[in-house]
């Protein structure tokens, strides 16, 4: 909303097994996803971030460029992103309409 667009986004942990999950999420954000070779991928960059601060790699960026591979890359689907547009208008819709119930509920 602020005129920015995405690029490609990066999908680790769990939610980045599943193709038809990482399917979804293109189409919705219009973008492609790449998924590393290794999906958990948090403790590749705390040894990335080891690296640097040990003198191994010179910069982050470097550690990157050595380290960090990616397997596949999912293309958004233009006719599905244009459904899950038109189903996050609602869903929106229906969450803001039903928000008062939801405080509501957690009081009681």
């Amino acid at each position: 909303s602020r005129g920015n667009k995405l690029e490609r986004l990066v999908a680790s942990g769990g939610g980045a097994k599943t193709r038809l999950w990482l399917e979804i999420k293109a189409s919705v954000y219009g973008c492609p996803i790449l998924t590393p070779t290794d999906p958990e991928c948090g403790v590749l960059g705390c040894a990335m971030l080891a690296g640097v601060g040990a003198g191994i790699f010179p910069s982050i960026d470097e550690a990157v460029r050595r380290l960090v591979r990616y397997d596949q890359e999912i293309q958004p689907d233009p006719s599905r992103s244009e459904r899950y547009e038109r189903m996050g208008t609602f869903f929106n819709r229906v969450y803001l309409e039903s928000e008062t119930y939801w405080n509501e509920m957690e009081g009681l």
